[in-house]
């Protein structure tokens, strides 16, 4: 039943919103990076070390020529969009440039994928230029550039069409791959258990701890988050079949339905629950003076409820439907019947004591004998109560009756806050 209680119709909402989400991004991707190149520069190693730290006698040349302060980096050319780039879309070369004070001494292309990427490379001493390729999507090509006399600036200059720009990614300090995706997925995994676990009291009457339109706004935006950030994550990992990623939100939503499930105390140890229920909702039980005293009947509609001589004491019968009810000789006590419908019910001999009648409906209600200690009327309406032979001490009756209202002997009613209205 715990399963049950996550797969509930707010859980389809998520679900819906979700997949509302990543229709929106995938159009959004198709759309703005359906065309896109990426330069990553992998790393930059300096090959002689500062005259501080060098070795006497050490050198690096090439061609015979010695190189000062030389420096070899390596740079990944990557087709991170979702289109090929085809030879047709250059209008010119691909350049990587270096910034002025550095010069370029050799460059050339050490991997690409696939293998059978045929490149085409030149250089001079401030630029190396890639002659126009077809680059289908995630298609890579790797260079490797040796320059010196400074630490070298590589910025790029291109005309491509569909391309604004081509960044270039300096992640030389940043996570490695795995550290990153890892990250992402637990982020992912977090989000989604936070949001199922705001998300499993909305259908039932059971207690929550915020309102259920927030908790419901909390619900859809941390499964929104989660949607997105494992969305990252599967780009990171280069999932990108359409049923590869439906799938894997599959697994991600049971895998966290399952884990907010028993963190919120439910599926595997039903004695640390949030919720004492059993699996099936408890039965309502009959109708009886212990029942109506304990506040578990949830029916409202009890007209002509017959309960004479009983132990009412403290009962909660707010705002039910009591017409013709008999509640002769029944102890009354403390019990509550603000705003019910009480017209022609009988208290007789009834005890009342600190009974609330507020804003009631009590006319032609039968108070004959009834003993009324402290009992509040404020707002209820008395036309054609008979109150004649009930005993009436600290009432608070600031209440409405008519000419057939009637009253104990010598007892004014206007006196005590009573309001007169003609019926």
């Amino acid at each position: 039943m715990q399963i049950k209680k996550f797969i509930n119709s707010n859980s389809l909402t998520l679900l819906v919103a979700i997949v509302g989400v990543l229709l929106s991004m995938w159009i959004w991707r198709s759309d703005l990076h359906s065309k896109s190149l990426n330069l990553r520069l992998v790393s930059q190693v300096a090959l002689q070390p500062d005259s501080a730290n060098a070795i006497s006698g050490l050198q690096v040349s090439i061609d015979g020529v010695s190189l000062k302060t030389p420096y070899l980096s390596v740079l990944e050319l990557t087709n991170d969009g979702e289109r090929p780039i085809v030879v047709s879309d250059y209008e010119t070369p691909l350049e990587f440039r270096i910034q002025k004070g550095s010069i370029l001494n050799r460059a050339l292309v050490t991997t690409t994928s696939p293998r059978d990427l045929e490149v085409t490379l030149t250089w001079n001493p401030q630029a190396v230029i890639l002659k126009p390729i077809l680059l289908n999507p995630r298609d890579t090509v790797t260079i490797s550039a040796l320059t010196s006399e400074s630490r070298p600036i590589f910025t790029t200059r291109a005309r491509i069409a569909g391309i604004s720009s081509v960044p270039l990614d300096l992640i030389a300090n940043k996570p490695t791959t795995w550290q990153s995706t890892l990250l992402l997925l637990f982020a992912a995994l977090l989000l989604a258990v936070a949001s199922d676990i705001t998300n499993t009291g909305f259908p039932s009457n059971k207690k929550v701890f915020l309102r259920r339109r927030s908790a419901l706004l909390v619900s859809i935006a941390t499964g929104t988050t989660a949607a997105v950030i494992f969305y990252k994550f599967l780009d990171a990992v280069n999932m990108q079949g359409v049923w590869e990623i439906i799938l894997s939100y599959v697994g991600l939503l049971l895998v966290s339905g399952v884990v907010s499930v028993y963190w919120n105390g439910g599926l595997f140890n039903s004695k640390n629950s949030m919720n004492d229920e059993d699996e099936d909702p408890p039965i309502e039980p009959p109708i009886s003076a212990a029942s109506l005293r304990a506040g578990l009947i949830k029916k409202k509609e009890l007209n002509g409820l017959a309960m004479k001589r009983a132990d009412l004491t403290r009962a909660p019968f707010e705002y039910f439907e009591l017409e013709n009810a008999d509640f002769e000789g029944s102890d009354l006590s403390g019990a509550s019947f603000q705003g019910c419908k009480l017209s022609n019910a009988s208290f007789v001999n009834a005890k009342l004591g600190r009974t609330s009648f507020y804003a009631a409906d009590l006319r032609g209600v039968n108070f004959s004998g009834a003993t009324l200690l402290n009992a509040r009327m404020q707002k209820a309406r008395l036309e054609g109560a008979n109150l004649e032979t009930a005993v009436l001490d600290g009432v608070d009756l600031r209440a409405t009756y008519d000419k057939n209202t009637k009253w104990p002997a010598g007892f004014d009613p206007l006196q005590e806050g009573a309001v007169y209205i003609e019926s």
